[in-house]
């Protein structure tokens, strides 16, 4: 029994200690970045934000290299066949388009991703999480000052974002692409190297383009909202609301719709909405539905 405790002791101990392992980062100087022949654009722009991030948080500038791993130590972003550990296959751990894998080990650093923008957010994130780096504005960037004083838990992260759109309305990220990309928002720019924007589109108003008041108007002035006896052509927040009572609006906007998912079978989603105003239709056939409804709105949500 005392031997047998002695043993589950040690064992006990060892796991301890393995729990407990780290990495120094100034073991790292040594290290490459390796990325794949086959990398795509975000990945290639990922592995050289790392570089330089590395670099301003430690003060240690390590070399890219393509498919060419250091015998000391390397940091592998984007998968690749030369990993040796084959588990962090993106595919295989349905990480999607944005979700990221981190392995830290005695002589490795993977971050591997979904493509295409997962590698390139699990960058990011692996600064934020394991040096503190914060992103503050697109021409501030807070770095703690002890980077070469951290030692990195050999562990294993995976993370895959819930929300798939995310966009604050913001001014400085709007016209900041790069630093909307370190915040990981993705619905600012369609730059290959910031992993474009997601697929799912913005629910926001679409009738002003599906059936524009510039082509119909003069010809067709039914097509559009009847309020106190008049067809309202002139009207702010993108032009008058349509009378989608009326079938022809209704092929119209129908076709409209089906164009665009035949000239984008990407997009996650297609908006069918109405213009960014209150001047609704009050003809008798929208009034009648509207009324029986108690909603102004009716008539578009049964579209």
């Amino acid at each position: 029994m005392k031997k047998l405790a002695l043993l589950l002791l040690i064992g006990l101990l060892l796991f301890l200690c393995n729990c407990q392992k780290k990495l120094p980062v100034r073991q790292i100087t040594d290290w490459s970045i390796v990325v794949s022949r086959e990398a795509i654009p975000a990945e290639q722009y990922a592995a050289k934000e790392f570089r330089n991030l590395f670099e301003q948080t430690t003060g240690l500038r390590l070399p890219i290299v393509i498919d060419q791993p250091s015998a000391q130590g390397n940091v592998f972003i984007g998968y690749s066949e030369k990993l040796s550990d084959k588990g962090l296959d993106p595919e295989k751990n349905d990480l999607g388009e944005e979700g990221f894998t981190i392995k830290i080990t005695e002589n490795s650093l993977a971050i591997v991703g979904g493509r295409p923008r997962g590698s390139l957010y699990g960058v990011y994130e692996f600064f934020e999480c394991y040096f503190g780096v914060r992103f503050l504005t697109a021409n501030h960037t807070y770095f703690p000052g002890n980077g070469d004083q951290v030692r990195l838990p050999q562990e294993v992260f995976s993370y895959k974002p819930v929300f798939i759109f995310r966009w604050p309305f913001y001014g400085e990220v709007k016209q900041n692409p790069r630093f909307a990309a370190r915040l990981r928002i993705n619905t600012v720019t369609e730059e290959d190297s910031l992993g474009f924007t997601t697929r799912q589109r913005l629910i926001n108003h679409s009738f002003h383009r599906q059936i524009p008041v510039k082509k119909y108007g003069k010809t067709h002035p039914e097509y559009f909202a009847l309020i106190n006896g008049k067809r309202v052509l002139d009207m702010w927040g993108g032009g008058p609301e349509p009378c989608v009572s009326n079938p022809e609006v209704m092929d119209i906007v129908t076709k409209a719709v089906l164009d665009e998912i035949k000239a984008h079978p990407e997009y996650a989603n297609y908006s069918v909405s109405q213009n960014d105003n209150d001047a609704y239709c009050r003809c008798d056939s929208c009034e009648a539905i509207n009324q029986r409804e108690g909603c102004p709105w009716a008539l578009v949500c049964d579209l």
